[in-house]
């Protein structure tokens, strides 16, 4: 887990539901998000460890602004996280 960086889920939900509505979010099994995750030098190994550790969990990119990002959350254990290429240290 050290590339994924836990943030305020109520805060960021809020952003994201918007971002959603207005057309401005992306999804890993969306066309476009292969060409953003290439862009950003996405680590796909480190995706897929997400996955495994934490099962159940929705993701969500917000591909420009204040929040650009590849996020993961699960609403039902109220937690969220940001992807981060370099490692982060707590």
């Amino acid at each position: 887990m050290e590339h994924f960086r836990k943030i305020n889920y109520a805060h960021i939900k809020e952003y994201i539901l918007q971002s959603s509505r207005s057309g401005k979010t992306l999804h890993l099994s969306d066309f476009d998000a292969k060409f953003w995750l290439h862009h950003e030098k996405v680590n796909l190994d480190q995706i897929k460890a997400i996955y495994r550790l934490l099962g159940n969990i929705q993701n969500v990119i917000i591909p420009s602004g204040d929040y650009k990002g590849l996020y993961f959350f699960s609403e039902r254990e109220n937690v969220f996280y940001k992807y981060e290429s370099t490692a982060v240290t707590v």
